[in-house]
């Protein structure tokens, strides 16, 4: 017969909605430069050099700030799923 065809599933927007969400709530609690710097690499699709521009700054800072945003919100991600797994 076919598979069924691809149309979005509540449960998908649902949960792609929460993911989302999660993620903003995670942003919120970064240091604000550490937050502008993701937000505008990575929302945004600014250069270091603009985002440098915009915040007037060295691009080496730029790109501390983005490791170090990057690393908190990878590590908030790993204790969430390390403590789910201990849930299941």
């Amino acid at each position: 017969m076919g598979d069924p065809p691809d149309e979005a599933r509540p449960d998908d927007f649902a949960s792609d909605h929460a993911a989302r969400e999660d993620m903003w709530q995670r942003l919120a609690r970064l240091p604000r430069r550490q937050r502008a710097v993701v937000v505008l690499r990575y929302y945004e699709q600014l250069a270091n050099a603009d985002i440098a521009g915009l915040l007037g700054c060295a691009q080496a800072t730029v790109r501390a700030h983005a490791r170090k945003a990057l690393t908190t919100l990878r590590h908030g991600l790993s204790i969430d799923r390390m403590a789910q797994a201990k849930e299941s």
